[in-house]
């Protein structure tokens, strides 16, 4: 049995603000822009800064699209009180309430942090350019649909280095594995249906130790294969032992 760890348990507290349909609450949500604007919040960043700023400015261009640059005025999302409440407000109404570019936009905010969370998870190297374009502003990142459909249909080497997963220690071959194999969907038109309580696990994974968005991200897969298998989980040694380190049990419950 994993031996307890006050700090992983104190954040698995913090993220059931997302995973119980608190995603929008507004203290919760004001504090996830608040990690994705401050670096320093990020011990494993693997993002160098300057793709960080594109990151950054990609979210504040959005919100200028949706006419609110008189708000925002160049500053980072957590320093205008104004623009956060703005922003919250657009993902209390949900889908059908604001006209569709609002709704798609608030939602590439949040897929396009995923991919970043995934190639981090996984310990991929990357420059955060997919395929080195640079005319087009959109381009800059990983796109979440690429991204996790490359890790879904590859399992060695994909074309561009990044994806090497040859240079993963074992243990992170064994997650790799699980994650391509049992967890992603199978091709890319279906990649990001992702529901906005997982987008809350993923990126709250990332703010703080590896163990925890590790531990995290197993536990949520594990509940989904519970729900789309009955329950039969298909985990081998690997695995199993993989989950024990991380503090987890076969049930996705955490070890205290």
């Amino acid at each position: 049995m994993a031996p307890n760890n006050p700090l992983l348990n104190a954040h698995l507290a913090h993220t059931a603000i997302f995973t119980n349909r608190g995603f929008r609450n507004s203290e919760a949500y004001s504090r996830y822009l608040r990690c994705f604007s401050d670096r320093a919040l990020h011990p494993s960043f693997l993002i160098p800064p300057t793709t960080f700023n594109r990151y950054r400015l990609r979210v504040n261009g959005y919100i200028n699209d949706l006419g609110w640059s008189s708000l925002l005025q160049n500053r980072p999302l957590d320093q205008c009180p104004e623009a956060v409440r703005m922003f919250y407000a657009s993902m209390q109404c949900g889908p059908g309430r604001y006209p569709s570019y609002f709704t798609t936009t608030v939602y590439n905010f949040s897929v396009t942090i995923i991919a970043d969370v995934l190639a981090t998870l996984l310990h991929l190297p990357h420059d955060g350019y997919l395929a080195g374009t640079t005319e087009d502003f959109d381009s800059y990142g990983f796109h979440p649909i690429d991204t996790m459909s490359y890790l879904a249909r590859d399992y060695g080497k994909h074309q561009f280095s990044m994806f090497s997963v040859e240079r993963l220690p074992d243990e992170l071959k064994a997650l790799h594995f699980y994650i391509t194999r049992m967890f992603l969907p199978r091709d890319a038109a279906t990649a990001t249906t992702l529901e906005e309580s997982d987008l809350g696990i993923l990126f709250n994974a990332k703010t703080s130790c590896p163990i925890s968005y590790a531990t995290l991200m197993f536990n949520h897969m594990i509940k989904y294969r519970e729900e789309e298998c009955s329950g039969k989980l298909p985990l081998g040694p690997q695995i199993t032992s993989l989950l024990a380190i991380l503090g987890v049990d076969l049930r996705g419950k955490i070890i205290n």
